[in-house]
């Protein structure tokens, strides 16, 4: 059992697994982010982008940014190094179905695209 307590604070502690890459991603995933209007369109902008481009090319740069940054894995297989990497650091997870329900009508998204 892991008793050592981590202090968020810290950036060394916090981010100190992170590779070079990842932060880079993380700084940009943040910053598109930071636009109220990229988050508040988002599917909009998703739809519009699969139809102008297709499956293919949106899910080559989906996942690698948005999808890999806040997700862990597709599969069990595929989440196993980010579990791993949280446990030789300290931090416990939480596995979750992600899947969107469009309220106002009929239609479930399913994240099958990424």
């Amino acid at each position: 059992s892991l008793e050592r307590e981590i202090n968020f604070q810290d950036g060394k502690i916090a981010y100190g697994n992170l590779t070079t890459s990842q932060l880079i991603r993380a700084y940009i995933v943040f910053n598109i982010c930071g636009f109220r209007w990229v988050v508040d369109n988002s599917d909009r902008l998703l739809q519009t982008s699969l139809q102008i481009f297709g499956t293919t090319i949106v899910k080559w740069i989906l996942k690698p940014t948005m999808f890999g940054h806040f997700c862990g894995g597709e599969d069990l297989r595929t989440i196993q190094p980010t579990v791993e990497n949280l446990k030789e650091s300290g931090i416990g997870g939480i596995l979750d179905y992600a899947a969107e329900a469009d309220v106002g009508g009929s239609r479930l998204n399913h994240l099958y695209l990424l």
